[in-house]
Order: structure tokens, then sequence, then C-alpha cells
């Protein structure tokens, strides 16, 4: 948290306030911000009454009230926080030479507080030995070892080593099983040929029959031939020639229907398969990937232990 966050006035890139010289009436609003900021800074609370009225007489402005907190800063010189999330080395480098005992860590609670890290209550015994990082880490400070330690703890109470929570699994796909579409009623059973009946009985056929037997009636009339035995052969040859040519081709229309919509019902099927592997692909990797990040989360979470634990030996 730097300085610029906390003050509207002046701006960030503009001249620091000075203090009011001394023996001056009274001390601006502007000063009086840029002196709480300082504090909240470098010791994470607003600065007494006496403490600005101190400091108004520093001829060097708000610069010289900094380089003095810089200098007696309880959170050390590195008031402005861990870097790049270094809170182990932040708090080691600030307790480094100190009693440690638990009025150190009371000293340190403030400035740590303005940093997210929060000193936990007490434990059975009383001590306040514990910290949390602002990622919700517990971290054990110590005291029975007589120097500060480092130990991850899995959670506020315990000091046992993180055990995961095992991954619970989805079981079965909420899409349900796998089922195509139905089968239309011409597929639902196997091809059999049309019948000599259902082609006589098929839109057009007696017409066509008909016709063709009056337009060679009227060719024998026209050419004195005549209807007799002759005709009537010619005219039963047609017939049957008719009813084969007709059958024929009755027969390939039927099986080219069936196998039209065999081909459309096969595409059904294919289309709604691939719907479902899409979604249910979409589902499994989704598991992986939850999988994956707890397994990477404890993995993680062991190795802070093992740090710490390393650390307290």
């Amino acid at each position: 948290m730097g300085l610029e966050h906390d003050i509207d006035q002046p701006p960030p890139d503009g001249p620091a306030p000075a203090g009011p010289a001394p023996g001056a009436p009274g001390m601006t609003d502007a000063f009086r911000a840029a002196i709480h900021a300082l504090y909240r800074r470098y010791y994470g609370r607003d600065a007494t009454e006496d403490e600005l009225t101190a400091h108004a007489g520093n001829p060097g402005g708000i610069p010289a009230v900094e380089d003095a907190l810089k200098a007696s800063n309880p959170a050390g010189a590195s008031g402005g926080g861990p870097q790049n999330g270094d809170y182990r080395g932040w708090i080691m480098q600030q307790l480094e030479g100190q009693p440690f005992n638990q009025q150190t860590l009371l000293d340190h609670e403030a400035a740590w507080k303005a940093h997210g890290i929060i000193l936990q209550p007490a434990n059975a015994q009383g001590e306040r030995t514990k910290v949390r990082l602002p990622d919700g880490t517990y971290v054990r400070l110590g005291f029975g070892e007589g120097h500060p330690v480092w130990v991850v703890q899995a959670n506020p109470g315990s000091g046992s080593t993180p055990t995961p929570a095992p991954f619970t699994e989805p079981g079965p796909y909420p899409g349900g099983d796998y089922t195509p579409p139905p089968l239309p009623d011409d597929l639902a059973h196997p091809y059999t040929p049309p019948t000599q009946a259902e082609l006589e009985a098929s839109a057009g056929y007696g017409a066509r029959l008909e016709a063709g037997r009056k337009m060679r009636e009227r060719r024998a009339a026209a050419s004195g031939v005549g209807l007799g035995g002759g005709f009537q052969k010619a005219i039963n040859r047609y017939a049957q020639d008719y009813a084969s040519n007709e059958y024929s081709n009755y027969f390939g229309q039927r099986l080219d229907t069936r196998n039209q919509n065999y081909n459309e019902y096969t595409g059904s099927v294919n289309r709604a398969r691939d719907t479902y592997n899409t979604r249910y692909g979409v589902w499994g990797d989704e598991q992986a990937r939850r999988r994956n990040w707890q397994n990477d989360y404890w993995s993680r979470l062991r190795d802070l232990y093992t740090g710490g634990q390393q650390a307290a030996r």
C-alpha cells in the first residue's frame, strides 16, 4: 500500500505538502492527511494529535517525516510490505534480532494487518502464535522453539500434516446413456418386395393400362384389322408386358424410397451420437480439470508444510 493511494491532495506526482512553520496557527488538512497516510503505511494506524503536532515543526516537511518513520518503524525499513508475495521473507526479516515472545508479535500486529496478515486469536495456552496470510493460508510462527519458525497449518487449530480431501467423483454422466433416435415405421421391419396386388392398387396403374388398351383398339379399327381373336391375343400380351414393366419400376421406386429413408435415419443417428459425445467430452474434461486442480493444490500445500517443518528444525 503506497502513500499515493491514501492522499487525495496534492496529486501523487506533485510536490509533497510542507509542514507548517514552527509557531504557525495550525496545520492544513493536506498535511494531516499526508501524515496519517505515512503512519498507516509504516505503522498500520493514524497518527495521534501529539505526533501530528511534533511533525508539524519538521522543517523538512513530509519527506523528512517519512525518513524519520522509516528509521523508527517497528516493522523495519521494509514497511512498504512484502515484495512479490514473499510474506515469509518479509515477516522473518522483521522478527530478526528481536526477542521472540508474545509482545514482539503484538508490536508487529498493526503493520501486518495493514498488509492483510492477521494475527490469530489466542490458543488454549493463551498464546497468539499463528497468522493468516491474505490467500487464506495459516502459518504458525512458533514460541516453544525460542526462535521464529514458519510452519504452514492445515487450519487455524491444527498442526498436523495437511490431508487432502479426496476428490468426489461426479457419478454417472448427468446426460444419461446415449439413446439413438427411434426407427421410422417403414424401417422397423425387414424389407419385403411389393405384391402384384399392391402394384395394381397403386395410383395411376389401372388408368395407364386402360389408356393403352383403348389406343390399340382405335389403331386396329382404323387399320381395318378388327377386334377378333388375333387382336385379343395382342391385347393380352400388351397387358402382361405392361404389368411386368410397371412392377419393375414400382419395385425400384419402393426400394429407392426405403434406401433414402435409411440414409436419412443413419444421418440423424450420427448427428445425435456426435452431439452426445461432444457434451460427454466437455463434462469429462471438466471433471479431469477439477481433479488435476485439486491434486495440484494439495501437492503445493504439502510442499509448503514440508518447507515449514524443515525451517522449524
